[in-house]
Order: C-alpha cells, then sequence, then structure tokens
C-alpha cells in the first residue's frame, strides 16, 4: 500500500467539505441559503484551516505530509488554489438533495 500524498490529501479534503456541506441534515439547508458570497468565504476558510493543519501537522511532527520548509510551504499554497477548485467543481456538479433546492430558491440575495 502506497503512502497517500499531500496532492491526495488536499484533494481529497477539498471534496469531502463539498460534499458534507451539501449532504449533512441541517447543515445542508442553512449553507444552501447563504448568499454566494457568504458560501464561498466559509469555504475558503475551512479549505484554510485544512492546509494550516496540515502544515501544522508536518512542523510539530504529528505526520510527515511535507517538510517544514519555505519551498514547502509555497508547494501548499498553491496546492490550496487547486483545493479551492476541486471543491467548487464538486459543489457544483454535486446533484443537491431536495431541500437544498428549496433553501436555494427561498433564499434572499
Amino acid at each position: 500500500m502506497s503512502a497517500i500524498t499531500i496532492e491526495g490529501l488536499v484533494a481529497f479534503a477539498a471534496v469531502i467539505l463539498s460534499a458534507g456541506f451539501t449532504y449533512i441534515p441541517g447543515l445542508r439547508e442553512k449553507y444552501a441559503a447563504m448568499a454566494d458570497v457568504r458560501k464561498s468565504e466559509i469555504m475558503l476558510g475551512c479549505l484554510a484551516l485544512t492546509v494550516v493543519l496540515i502544515a501544522a501537522s508536518s512542523c510539530f511532527g504529528l505526520w510527515q505530509f511535507i517538510s517544514c520548509d519555505k519551498p514547502s510551504i509555497l508547494e501548499l499554497v498553491k496546492l490550496f488554489g487547486i483545493a479551492a477548485l476541486y471543491n467548487q467543481v464538486t459543489y457544483t456538479i454535486m446533484p443537491a438533495p431536495a431541500s437544498v433546492k428549496a433553501a436555494k430558491a427561498s433564499r434572499v440575495s
């Protein structure tokens, strides 16, 4: 079995966050009812937190995903941008439950 790569971990986190905000009951309706800008802020914040946790776990020796140096941190920042793309594409193409569709239709922009 091969080790998980940092790219795979970041992509997985992006897709899981998107799926969670689409399918977790209660959360999905509240999230869908929000304005698009607010939803983007929340999702980017969650992705940023994920990237910070990956960096912190590596720098503090919990898991070694990256070496704790400038080139690795810059690579992680680049992966953050890629994760944002994965996340938004996943959220856009994922079929929405009926409750999400209703919440989106009733929101005030």
